[in-house]
């Protein structure tokens, strides 16, 4: 049922009325009938900007494009399906005062990292930082790229452990693109230490629907890039 905005009005006023006069069966029924007409237009409403996605098989859709509706016209959605490690906690060498990052194999892939540890404001272990690292011709692994922030801004930080995302192997993401998600997954966490993006996605990130898969952990399960450019 697809209710107009002055109906959907009068429903309201039917419903204030109802419950402002004495109450008696006819005015109970009456009641509910409003309450009725009132929710089929809020059902109707919510339900033009929901992003319609398939979540039972994830990786059958990857890089297929969702719709939202917007402006009175479908806008496509490129997903965008991140399967994300569970977390791994760095190892610390107490006599050289260092992090060492693990040894494992994914280190040296490439994509999106979340950073967690202890912040003095927030929480003993948060997180603290969403970053990425591009297949390019200078090979940076996710073991270079974090070593970087080792021996930076993180070095004082205790209680760290990383997990590394992996964009679906069906879907190669240009260097602009991965920038565009970053962007998003920044803006939609707001995690402790980044500096970018933290109000806003980059500008072209509106065209992209991140869903994060396996252990996301502190992430949200879905970010849309519609959303966090407004």
């Amino acid at each position: 049922m697809r209710l107009s905005l002055a109906n959907a009005k009068q429903a309201a006023d039917r419903v204030h009325e109802h419950t402002t006069s004495p109450p008696d069966g006819n005015s109970q029924r009456r009641l509910g009938a409003a309450l009725v007409d009132l929710l089929a237009h809020r059902l109707d409403s919510d339900s033009t900007t929901r992003v319609p996605c398939k979540r039972d098989n994830p990786k059958t859709s990857a890089g297929n494009a969702a719709a939202i509706y917007r402006d009175g016209s479908m806008t496509e959605l490129t997903i965008v399906d991140i399967y994300w490690t569970e977390r791994t906690k760095f190892q610390y060498d107490a006599e050289r005062q260092v992090y060492i990052p693990p040894s494992t194999s994914s280190m040296d892939g490439n994509g999106f990292y979340c950073i967690y540890g202890r912040h003095p404001v927030y929480d003993p272990d948060v997180l603290l930082y969403i970053g990425e690292t591009k297949e390019t011709e200078s090979g940076r692994s996710f073991r270079d790229r974090i070593g970087e922030h080792l021996k930076g801004r993180f070095w004082y930080h205790a209680n760290l452990s990383v997990a590394l995302g992996s964009p679906d192997s069906n879907q190669k993401l240009l260097p602009q693109e991965v920038r565009l998600v970053e962007s998003i997954l920044v803006a939609a966490h707001k995690p402790a230490l980044n500096r970018l993006h933290i109000d806003c996605a980059m500008e072209g990130s509106e065209h992209f629907l991140v869903r994060n898969w396996d252990f996301p952990d502190a992430l949200q399960h879905e970010c849309s890039g519609y959303y966090w450019r407004q």
